[in-house]
């Protein structure tokens, strides 16, 4: 979902993530979906100067303080995560394909305007 959300977000722009996500969202709650809702919302709402956006950011850093910087394994091949290594990834079957050292899962640090 991550790439997938990473991608609309790149070609189709913060309206079309924000829709993905919430879709997502509805299919399957996660904090990390939420996390990447919000950041549609506030991408859109900053466009827009929509005084909601601080409420936004808020939101979101309280959702990315309860996800935490969680270490995970990603596949260099497929870019599953893993919270374990593997020698052989378990989605795409490529071998050694997971560094040895995990990296952190969640790395955009967010800021909130005062």
């Amino acid at each position: 979902m991550s790439v997938l959300y990473e991608a609309t977000l790149a070609e189709n722009g913060a309206e079309a993530a924000s829709k993905l996500a919430r879709n997502e969202l509805i299919r399957k709650p996660s904090l990390q979906t939420l996390d990447q809702l919000l950041q549609a919302r506030a991408m859109s709402d900053s466009k827009s100067k929509n005084g909601s956006t601080q409420d936004i950011q808020l939101m979101q850093q309280t959702v990315r303080n309860a996800i935490g910087n969680r270490a995970a394994y990603h596949c260099n091949q497929c870019g599953f995560r893993a919270k374990q290594y593997h020698w052989q990834c378990p989605a795409c079957n490529a071998w050694e394909s997971l560094p040895a050292e995990p990296s952190e899962a969640v790395s955009r640090e967010m800021t909130i305007k005062k």
